[in-house]
């Protein structure tokens, strides 16, 4: 008995403890500027900027969405805009930014957590069973790795299948409001950011995503190697 509940809370400890590896990876994606401006000279997006505007545009919402001094002024500035100096976001796209902001920052908290339960979880599952080796708990990472890479890919076969329809319903669960349509005539935001922005960078966090699990399945593996040698 005791010895199943350790293996439920070694396996328990390794998932959140990917999870959290996982979201920590896409966050670093999401929020790397670097990224939209490599997409969007890949789209050769007509947003109304020139490419230096481009520029400031993506470093405002990376900072923004990282949250490291990311107050509305960042995103409340003025560029030149089609020949015109004008705002760059009105009010509808900042207001839109702070619920984004709050996705953010509600995986970053469940990022924390899950660290935090994945150690204890861990540590609880070596205490259960005395003989609950290091062994085993490598064993219960690339367990964990195994179902989330099963999971993620189940979730990317159905989101490649129809994007367009993906992208509409993770908006409508996500948000509780309309401020997310915009119009791409009166809102630069919906140009600096269109679907195919969103279609590439969903592809690049999966990349993302991907290495980590590969990374994680690696170190733990060779770790397991390591230890069978030493015995």
């Amino acid at each position: 008995m005791r010895r199943a509940a350790s293996w439920i809370c070694l396996t328990a400890g390794a998932l959140a403890l990917v999870v959290a590896a996982l979201i920590w990876a896409m966050d670093m994606t999401a929020t790397d500027s670097g990224r939209y401006m490599a997409i969007h000279e890949t789209l050769n997006t007509q947003t109304g900027l020139d490419e230096e505007g481009v520029r400031r545009a993506d470093r405002a919402l990376a900072v923004y969405l990282r949250g490291r001094d990311g107050e509305d002024d960042d995103l409340d500035y003025e560029d030149s805009v089609y020949g015109e100096t004008t705002r760059v976001f009105n009010d509808r796209e900042i207001e839109h930014m702070r619920d984004v902001r709050g996705i953010f920052e509600t995986a970053r908290k469940i990022e924390m957590w899950a660290i935090i339960a994945g150690v204890l979880l861990m540590v609880a599952g070596i205490c259960l069973y005395n003989r609950a080796s290091a062994s085993r708990a490598l064993k219960s990472v690339n367990i964990a790795v195994s179902v989330i890479a099963v999971a993620a890919a189940s979730g990317v076969y159905l989101i490649t299948r129809d994007f367009s329809r993906a992208f509409l319903a993770m908006h409508s669960l996500l948000f509780d409001n309309d401020l997310w349509v915009l119009n791409p005539e009166t809102d630069l935001m919906i140009r600096l950011l269109p679907e195919q922005f969103f279609q590439s960078m969903a592809r690049q966090m999966a990349v993302s995503a991907i290495w980590m699990l590969v990374a994680v399945a690696a170190a733990s593996t060779a770790g397991i190697l390591v230890i069978k040698k030493r015995n």
